[in-house]
C-alpha cells in the first residue's frame, strides 16, 4: 500500500505542469506542487511510523550507529570519479557561483529521499526479503518514482527513459548496499548527493560509469565477506 499510493500521490504533484504544458490555464501556485514530489515519501513514511513506534527514537536510529571510516574513504573515491569524468565529457556542467547553493539544495533534497526510501521502505521490505532482494525492489521502485519528474519536468524522451531507469536502479542498489552495510544514513545521504553533483555526464556515459562502480562495490563486498571467514 505504502508504494502505491506513493507513487500516485507524487505523480499527481507534476499534473497541474503537465495540463499547463498541454496548453490549459493552470493558476502557478497549483504548478508550485511540483516540488511536494520529494515530499510525499517522507511525510508519508513518517506517518507510518508514528504508528508504531517513536519518531524521534526511529529517527535517532538511521544517525546513531558511527560512520566507518571505509565509507568515508568509498565516497571520496566515487566522488573522485564523477568530477574526473565529468571534467573530460562534460568540463561545463558546473557553475561557481550555482554550485555552492546546488550542493546544499541537492544535499537536502537527497536527505529527504533516502529517509524515505532506504531508512523506511527499505526496513520495511528487509523483513520480508533477503537482503539482495530486498535493496533490488526498492532500487525499482524508487526508480519507477521518478519517471513522472523525467518525462513532465525534464521532458525525457521515451527513448532515453529504459537509460535513466537502468542508471536510477544502480544507484538505487549501491545506496541500498551501504546502507545495510554501513547502518548509517548518512552515508547513502552523501553519495546520493555526489551522484547527482558529481556525474553530470550523458546518460548513456552515465550508465556505464555507474555499472562499474555497482560491479566494484559488489566485488569489494564479497571479497570483505571472505576475509571476514578466514
Amino acid at each position: 500500500m505504502w508504494i502505491i499510493l506513493v507513487w500516485i500521490i507524487s505523480a499527481s504533484c507534476y499534473l497541474p505542469l503537465y495540463f499547463e504544458r498541454l496548453g490549459y490555464a493552470v493558476p502557478n501556485v497549483l504548478i508550485q506542487a511540483k516540488y511536494l514530489f520529494v515530499i510525499v515519501p517522507i511525510v508519508y513514511s513518517l506517518i507510518c511510523v508514528n504508528r508504531k513506534v517513536n519518531i524521534k527514537n526511529w529517527m535517532r536510529g538511521l544517525f546513531v550507529p558511527k560512520v566507518e571510516f571505509e565509507a568515508l574513504i568509498l565516497c571520496s573515491l566515487i566522488a573522485f570519479l564523477g568530477i574526473s569524468c565529468t571534467s573530460i565529457l562534460n568540463k561545463e556542467a558546473w557553475s561557481e557561483i550555482s554550485l555552492p547553493f546546488s550542493i546544499l539544495y541537492l544535499f537536502c533534497m537527497a536527505a529527504l529521499e533516502e529517509i524515505a526510501w532506504r531508512g523506511f521502505r527499505l526496513e520495511y521490505i528487509l523483513c520480508k526479503k533477503t537482503k539482495r532482494v530486498a535493496i533490488f525492489i526498492v532500487s525499482l521502485e524508487w526508480a519507477l518514482w521518478h519517471i513522472p519528474m523525467w518525462v513532465i519536468r525534464n521532458s525525457i524522451g521515451l527513448n532515453e527513459i529504459v537509460f535513466w531507469l537502468m542508471y536510477t536502479v544502480l544507484i538505487g542498489s549501491i545506496l541500498g548496499k551501504c546502507m545495510v552495510q554501513y547502518k548509517n544514513i548518512i552515508v547513502p545521504i552523501i553519495l546520493h548527493t555526489i551522484f547527482n553533483v558529481c556525474f553530470l555526464m550523458p546518460i548513456k556515459m552515465s550508465v556505464i560509469f555507474v555499472l562499474c562502480i555497482w560491479i566494484g562495490v559488489l566485488l569489494f563486498g564479497i571479497a570483505k565477506r571472505k576475509t571476514s571467514n578466514l
